[in-house]
Order: structure tokens, then C-alpha cells, then sequence
């Protein structure tokens, strides 16, 4: 319990942006469907993670820095903030792939790939901040084996995001589509409000 503890101060943001992606998950799409989408991203995520660390597929090989091991919750050698980023970040891209695509009736790869496409365009700025988290308040959490010239963002990085973004949305997307639609419809009505 006492690690639990000190994960969440140490890493306040991350259970901050947890806490407000659960509340307007929740609001949006109802608990079950948010729980179904968190509890969809999050494996692909951690496995992602998992075997980066070890093959360098898909994210290139890079090694977390482990500093925080004893301070903060590790699943396996993967940070559980890390992983448990990639749920709120995949349901801001979710929700601006709505957002993008309202008036339309999209299917489900299209929309899959939109927010897929939007995920990748937030790492493209998250990327580099975490990897040079050393120069503020993040830390040392990670480098790559192979920095690249982008920030020391590896190259197979960037080409690796293109397959964990899409599968992480299309599978969390199909998880909520199949959870019901009532909430969806709801999100729907209250976009349009918003635009009028």
C-alpha cells in the first residue's frame, strides 16, 4: 500500500489526467464502456512497452532508467504511469476523432485510424519531453539504446507508433461500440448543441 501511495505523489499528474479521463469517460460513454476502454488499452499498452524494453518492436529498444524502482509500482520493468498514460491519451484522441469526423457516420476503422493518427500526433510532443525528462520536473525515466535526431527520440520510435496507436484505438473503439450505444448517441446530441 505503501508504494501505491508513494506512485501517486510522486507521479500526481498522471493519476490527475487518470482521475479526469475516469469522470469524462464516464460522463460520455457511461462506467462500464470506460472501464471496458481503459481495460483495453491498457494491455496492449504495457505489452507494447514490455516488449520494447526487450526487442525493440514496436517503440525501438530503449531501457527505462529504473531510479524510481522501490518509489513507484513497476510491472516488470515498465513504470505503471507509463502504461497507464496511453488510456487517458488514447481517449483524447478518440474524442477528437469525434470531434473531427461529427456529421458524419464514420465506420469503425475509419475512426479507429483517425484517433490512431491523432495519438501519434500527441506523442510526437510527448516523446521527446519524456525522454528528456531529466532537465525537468519528469526525471530520468528512460533513453533509447539509439538516440535519433528528433530529440533523441529514436526513428523506429516514430514508425513504431503507427501500430500500437491504431490497434490500441480500433480495439478500444469496438470495446465501446459494443458495450451500447446510448451514451455514444448522447456525446453525439451534445456535440451538435456545442457547435450550434
Amino acid at each position: 500500500m505503501e508504494l501505491l501511495v508513494d506512485t501517486v505523489t510522486l507521479r500526481p499528474y498522471v493519476f490527475a489526467f487518470l482521475g479526469l479521463f475516469l469522470l469524462a469517460g464516464t460522463i460520455d460513454l457511461g462506467w462500464r464502456r470506460v472501464l471496458g476502454f481503459a481495460g483495453c488499452v491498457w494491455p496492449v499498452a504495457w505489452l507494447a512497452e514490455f516488449s520494447s524494453t526487450r526487442t525493440g518492436i514496436p517503440f525501438g529498444l530503449y531501457q527505462y532508467s529504473l531510479l524510481t524502482r522501490g518509489h513507484e509500482l513497476y510491472v516488470a520493468d515498465v513504470p505503471l504511469m507509463d502504461s497507464l498514460s496511453f488510456t487517458f491519451l488514447a481517449y483524447a484522441s478518440f474524442c477528437l476523432a469525434r470531434v473531427a469526423l461529427a456529421g458524419r457516420t464514420p465506420s469503425r476503422p475509419v475512426t479507429a485510424a483517425v484517433a490512431g493518427a491523432l495519438m501519434m500526433a500527441l506523442d510526437i510532443v510527448i516523446d521527446p519531453l519524456a525522454v528528456r525528462g531529466d532537465r525537468w520536473f519528469l526525471g530520468n525515466i528512460f533513453s533509447y539504446v539509439e538516440p535519433g535526431v528528433y530529440f533523441g527520440v529514436s526513428s523506429q520510435a516514430r514508425l513504431g507508433r503507427r501500430g500500437p496507436s491504431p490497434a490500441t484505438a480500433c480495439s478500444a473503439h469496438h470495446r465501446v461500440e459494443r458495450l451500447g450505444t446510448s451514451s455514444l448517441a448522447r456525446s453525439r446530441v451534445i456535440l451538435r448543441r456545442a457547435r450550434v
